[in-house]
């Protein structure tokens, strides 16, 4: 965190450039003993980074040895652009949100592979784990309870980490799920600009402010992470819990728009084969996932290929997501000023006696 908050290359070149610790697979690393710690590298070049440095040295990996590191980035929020720079509600308050931080922040992504080979085929496209950090107007990051804490709890939760480990392992509160689809940046800024809207006039227009924050609600659904305060709670739990009734019924659609777009995608998809004219049947979300369901027990789709099918044709179910630890959105408390512990952080008793789960 020192050199994150020092580095003039990861600040000036966010997204581009990172740290990159190597801690499985190469010359540069021995797992469980010592790792490869290279500064400012180029995304990009990692793989050809890593190729040159496994073959110039001849480099043997031991039996079972595979390919594993960590990139280290600063970054802003992929949605953080546009309309989405003057909304009233830029930071994270609580680590529920930190995956949504929009001002530059601090993202760690760890990778595994059985060998460079694998790697290469991957594109680095697709890192097994991927945690955030949220961020600090200093750019420092020298809170060790809010920040060092938090990344020494990823690392130890995740060094060793295999493909095959990974969805046996929750999801820790500041990270990513990486098995669902990337929200829509358009209905992401919608719904900033709702929330706004809804923080401008509670005081003086309730009734209004409470039907722009059901709409935002329902263009991000993720809102209520990064709001989930007492005040706000109860409120909102109220207004969803009225359904039909109250300003509720003033919305639409019942859904959240991103899942109700991508139905009528679906439907236009299907639509386009209706041959004598007749309306097509369109098929359900459930009817695709047994198709596909069928199809892979025939064994012409890995699961890589069965999981890429499933995410384009926007079939999520609860068994896709990856398991959490604590899940805040079912939680039901005010998330404001609780504890490293509550959050599931680790302290520096427990660093000191630190062991890897993972053999």
């Amino acid at each position: 965190m020192e050199r994150v908050g020092s580095s003039s290359g990861l600040y000036q070149m966010f997204s581009e450039l990172t740290e990159l610790l190597v801690v499985s697979g190469s010359p540069k690393s021995k797992a469980g003993e010592f790792l490869g710690y290279l500064e400012e590298v180029p995304i990009a070049l990692i793989p050809e980074l890593l190729e040159t440095s496994i073959t110039q040295n001849n480099y043997q990996p031991a039996e079972g040895e595979r390919l594993q590191f960590y990139t280290v980035t600063l970054e802003y929020g992929r949605c953080f652009k546009e309309e989405s720079v003057i909304t009233r509600h830029l930071f994270c308050s609580n680590p529920s949100c930190y995956t949504q931080t929009n001002l530059l922040h601090v993202v760690v992504r760890y990778y595994d592979y059985a060998n460079i080979e694998e790697m290469k085929a991957g594109c680095m496209t697709k890192p097994l784990r991927q945690f955030h950090i949220t961020e600090d107007l200093n750019t420092d990051w020298k809170d060790r309870d809010m920040y060092w804490l938090p990344l020494a709890t990823f690392l130890g939760a995740t060094l060793g980490m295999t493909q095959a480990d990974s969805p046996n392992v929750p999801l820790l509160v500041a990270e990513r799920d990486l098995s669902q689809p990337l929200p829509d940046c358009e209905l992401s800024k919608v719904g900033d600009l709702m929330f706004t809207k809804y923080e401008k006039l509670i005081d003086n227009n309730p009734e209004l402010a409470h039907f722009f924050l059901l709409q935002a609600l329902k263009f991000k659904p993720e809102l209520g992470q990064k709001h989930w305060d007492g005040k706000e709670l109860d409120q909102t739990m109220d207004l969803l819990e009225e359904k039909s009734n109250g300003v509720a019924r003033c919305t639409t659609p019942a859904t959240n728009v991103d899942q109700c777009i991508m139905e009528v995608k679906k439907e236009a998809m299907f639509g386009e084969d209706g041959g004598d004219g007749a309306p097509p049947t369109t098929p359900s979300s459930g009817d695709l996932a047994h198709a596909l369901d069928l199809i892979k027990g025939q064994g012409a789709l890995t699961q890589e290929q069965y999981l890429d099918a499933k995410k384009v044709l926007n079939i999520t179910t609860s068994e896709d997501s990856m398991p959490r630890e604590y899940n805040v959105l079912n939680s039901m408390e005010d998330l404001n000023g609780q504890s490293n512990e509550h959050w599931g952080w680790t302290s520096f008793d427990k660093l000191a006696t630190w062991e890897s789960n993972f053999k």
